[in-house]
Formats: structure tokens, C-alpha cells, sequence
């Protein structure tokens, strides 16, 4: 009988446990004790080989003005300043070759890799009027193909583009759809080129404090997003891998403890 009792005891344990409310699901959990977070330092986005971007450039004489922008872009000159510029769209664009450079009209090659959208239009309108060809020049640039790439448990992965400083993974990770409840939110990589390495870097979103603090908070284009699969999402490779986690199961286990209890106290 007491080796019965020991058994009902611990089949009540094991049930309790499995109805026990997930405790890291929720992101951020650290909020309501942090009243003001110290946020990594955003470092800007600078341009690398393969990347595309569009260049305007604006002055009063339209000659020149004309002369020093791709076909398509003198289209856009002077009708919206919110046309679609970031999105591809049939517009011309320079691609960055493997050297680092741009083939710009009347300027010839030059050199842009590793500088920023505002080091590129620095660099454009410096040029512009060191060769005097026009002295009231305004230079905008903008980004046409950057991507991140998202895998493992969100709702919507695969490859997404983005053409704007400062996405935070919070903004990448939303527009993936979220992570599915499958997912540890405490396990989510960032895989990131750095000069001639990769390197990662591991992202905790129940702490709103670790994931601000952390330097792939803001997102760089070819980053590579990794969320891993918790214990239940491993076990479905395997057919009968979550059979002890069913319903099914734990209602039978229900009824064969309450049995063993109107046995052993009745």
C-alpha cells in the first residue's frame, strides 16, 4: 500500500509540473523593475561590395543636373521627393564593385566602400565642386537591395530587404511574423560578417536590458537571424516524439490517478 501511495504521489507531481503556466514566453520580463536602459551605440550601416544604391543629385543648372544622373533618375527629379527611391522598381542604381566603387557620370570611378549614406553624399558633392562643375549641389542617396535573412521558429522566414538606418532586431523579427510559441526566446542568433570572419552574437528577448545592450541590437545588411527550436518543435522530428506531452495521455493519467486514490483513501 505505501509503495502504492509513493507512486500516486509521484504521478501527482509529474501532472503538476506539465500543467505548470510557461514562464518564458512573455518578452521583456525585466521591465518593471528598469526605468531607464542604457541602449547599445547605433554604428551606421557602411557600404560594401555588391551593394546597390541611388544617388540624386540637384542643382540650378538642369543641364548639369541632367548630365550627372542616371536615365531613369532624371524622371524622378523634381516630381515627389517621397517617390520610391528605396525600392528597385526599374530605377537605376550604382552597384559597388569588388574594388569598392561606383562608375558615377562625368566623375569617373569612385571609391565608396565603407563609408555611410552621408559619407557618400559628402563625398559626391565634394568631388562635384572640386571639379567645378556646379556650386550649389544637393546629393541624396539612399539604399536599393539590403537584406537580412531569417531562419528557424518565426512565422514567416526567408530573406527581407530593408532601406533604412537603425532596424533593431524587435522591427526584423516583427516583420518575420513574430516568433512562433516554439521558439526560445532566449536562443536567437545573429550571425554577422565582420572583416574576414563571422561572428555571433547570441539576442535574449526576456530581457528587454541584455537585448538593448547587446551590439546586434540594430541590424546590418547580410545579417543572418537564427531563432532555435525548443525541446517540444525537436521532439516532432520524431513521430511519437511528444506522445508523452499529449492530451490524450495526461487525461488517461488523470483518471488512472484519481482511481488510485478513491483505492488508497475510500
Amino acid at each position: 500500500m505505501r509503495i502504492i501511495k509513493q507512486l500516486a504521489l509521484a504521478a501527482a507531481v509529474v501532472l503538476l509540473a506539465a500543467c505548470k503556466t510557461p514562464t518564458d514566453v512573455a518578452y521583456f520580463q525585466d521591465l518593471e523593475n528598469l526605468k531607464e536602459l542604457e541602449m547599445q551605440p547605433y554604428e551606421a550601416i557602411k557600404l560594401k561590395p555588391t551593394d546597390k544604391v541611388f544617388i540624386v543629385v540637384k542643382c540650378k543648372n538642369a543641364e548639369i543636373t541632367n548630365m550627372l544622373n542616371l536615365g531613369m533618375t532624371n524622371q524622378i527629379i523634381g516630381t515627389s521627393e517621397n517617390a520610391s527611391l528605396n525600392q528597385n522598381n526599374g530605377i537605376s542604381g550604382y552597384t559597388i564593385d569588388k574594388d569598392g566603387n561606383i562608375d558615377f557620370p562625368l566623375l569617373g570611378k569612385i571609391h565608396i566602400e565603407g563609408l555611410t549614406r552621408e559619407g557618400v553624399e559628402k563625398k559626391i558633392k565634394h568631388e562635384i565642386e572640386n571639379a567645378e562643375l556646379a556650386k550649389d549641389v544637393v546629393v541624396t542617396c539612399d539604399y536599393m537591395n539590403l537584406r537580412y535573412y531569417v531562419l528557424g521558429e518565426v512565422k514567416s522566414p526567408g530573406a527581407k530587404s530593408f532601406a533604412r538606418d537603425k532596424l533593431t532586431i524587435t522591427e526584423a523579427l516583427a516583420q518575420s511574423g513574430d516568433l512562433s510559441l516554439y521558439g526560445i526566446r532566449n536562443k536567437i542568433y545573429v550571425i554577422r560578417q565582420e572583416g574576414n570572419k563571422k561572428v555571433t552574437y547570441q539576442m535574449n528577448m526576456l530581457s528587454a536590458e541584455e537585448l538593448l545592450k547587446s551590439p546586434a541590437y540594430y541590424i546590418q545588411q547580410n545579417d543572418v537571424i537564427y531563432v532555435d527550436a525548443n525541446n517540444t518543435r525537436k521532439r516532432q522530428s520524431n513521430a511519437s516524439g511528444n506522445q508523452f506531452q499529449s492530451a490524450s495521455l495526461w487525461m488517461s493519467m488523470a483518471s488512472v490517478l484519481t482511481t488510485l486514490a478513491v483505492l488508497i483513501f475510500k
